[in-house]
């Protein structure tokens, strides 16, 4: 009788659970419903937006059927695709590669970014088929998002992209050619030194610097050497210096004993990176140097070099007239 006495409770704690489940499932369901409504008004448009977002997971089948609706207006398609995108539900990527075809190219726009966000390896090869796309943002936007998702056997497509007449798709496909280290690329890397853009020049040499393969030198050595823009020249030199070789040692000497002074302090902060102690005379010639900044540089890699003759050249700098480069000398020794 007291066992009977006890279930009573626990039989109406689980169907006032029920019923409370079945409740917040029917209310969310009508947000969701009134919130889509209120897509479609201008007025109430971005606050409904904003709502859908917070409902979060719930709310991305609906948010699906307003987007791949052709019959809706274009920018609630857009809200919908902007909700999805925010809410990050990988659920929504098929629906997304869908509208990759989509006849609306703010549509494809938008799809394509949203995959990239939503990082859908299921994505990449429509991704690599959009790049046939008459618009130059949708295929911008599918690069990135290939990019995003970091599939590593697509080297092949980032080397057809180099050519691409939109200047920020051949920089990200430069970009993940360096973050993949892809070496098999550099010949087709090495055809980019005269692009017209100064960025995709800074980016190859960022890049080789990432790929760090010898072959990468020749096409190093002439940026840091020729190139006209400031920038790149020193990009160059900084990853010039990420490369274990002799002829980079050759490339950094040269530098650091000619040109303009911002350089030749990248070339000797990149000598005391590789410390050859056949860089040492030049080093005691260079803390005598018109420029504070490469005098400190050079002090900085004679003290890390620790050998004798770089303990007495310092020695010879403790009186500069800098008092950094004079601190230096003195924490060397």
């Amino acid at each position: 009788m007291a066992e009977n006495r006890l279930l009573v409770p626990a039989v109406f704690i689980c169907l006032s659970l029920m019923t409370a489940n079945a409740y917040s499932a029917d209310y969310d369901e009508a947000r969701i419903k009134r919130h889509i409504e209120e897509l479609k008004d201008k007025k109430t448009a971005n606050q409904a937006r904003s709502n859908l977002t917070t409902i979060g997971q719930n709310a991305v089948p609906a948010l699906i059927v307003v987007a791949e609706d052709v019959k809706e207006k274009t920018g609630v398609r857009l809200l919908a695709i902007s909700a999805i995108m925010e809410i990050k539900d990988p659920s929504a990527s098929a629906a997304m590669i869908g509208l990759l075809k989509d006849n609306d190219v703010k549509i494809r726009r938008a799809s394509a970014k949203t995959l990239g966000i939503l990082k859908s390896k299921q994505a990449v090869q429509p991704l690599i088929d959009v790049m046939k796309d008459y618009d130059s943002e949708v295929r911008f936007n599918s690069v990135r998002s290939l990019q995003e998702i970091g599939d590593p056997t697509i080297g092949d497509v980032y080397i057809s992209l180099l050519k691409d007449i939109d200047t920020r798709i051949r920089t990200f496909s430069v970009i993940a050619l360096g973050k993949m280290k892809n070496a098999g690329a550099v010949n087709e890397l090495s055809e980019i030194t005269k692009d017209p853009d100064a960025n995709v020049r800074a980016e190859l040499a960022k890049s080789f610097g990432e790929i760090a393969e010898k072959n990468c030198i020749p096409v190093l050595k002439y940026l840091a050497e020729s190139d006209p823009d400031a920038n790149v020249r020193k990009e160059a030199i900084i990853n010039i210096s990420k490369i274990n070789d002799p002829q980079v040692t050759d490339v950094l000497m040269g530098i650091a004993q000619s040109g303009h002074k911002d350089f030749r302090y990248q070339a000797v902060l990149g000598l005391g990176k590789i410390l050859d102690p056949k860089t040492t005379p030049l080093l005691k010639e260079l803390l005598k140097d018109e420029s504070v900044q490469v005098r400190i540089a050079a002090a900085k890699a004679l003290a890390a070099m620790g050998t004798d003759e770089a303990k007495e050249a310092l020695k010879t700098v403790i009186d500069d007239e800098s008092s950094k480069v004079r601190q230096t000398a003195r924490n060397a020794l």
